[in-house]
């Protein structure tokens, strides 16, 4: 692997983990989206819709992570096909 292509391994498998959430970007989209599935029902408990409304928050700030770190790795990788 070259150098470029290291670096952007390191960018691209990140810090979900150490940001409290080791799962892929389609598991959390995924449930992102079923919280908002349940939200627009209007059936739950205020308690229910603030804890998903939490939890989503929570989702779209792995997500943004994810796509920025994964958006830095396909930076790399272009500053490197570009010098070779």
């Amino acid at each position: 692997m070259t150098e470029q292509t290291n670096r952007a391994a390191d960018f691209a498998v990140g810090a979900a983990g150490e940001a409290g959430n080791d799962k892929p970007f389609e598991e959390n989209m995924a449930r992102l989206e079923a919280l908002v599935r349940q939200l627009e029902r209007g059936e739950l408990t205020l308690e229910e819709a603030l804890a998903c409304y939490q939890e989503g928050v929570a989702l779209v700030g792995y997500c943004q992570q994810s796509l920025e770190r994964t958006a830095k790795a396909v930076e790399i990788l272009t500053e490197g096909l570009a010098k070779t």
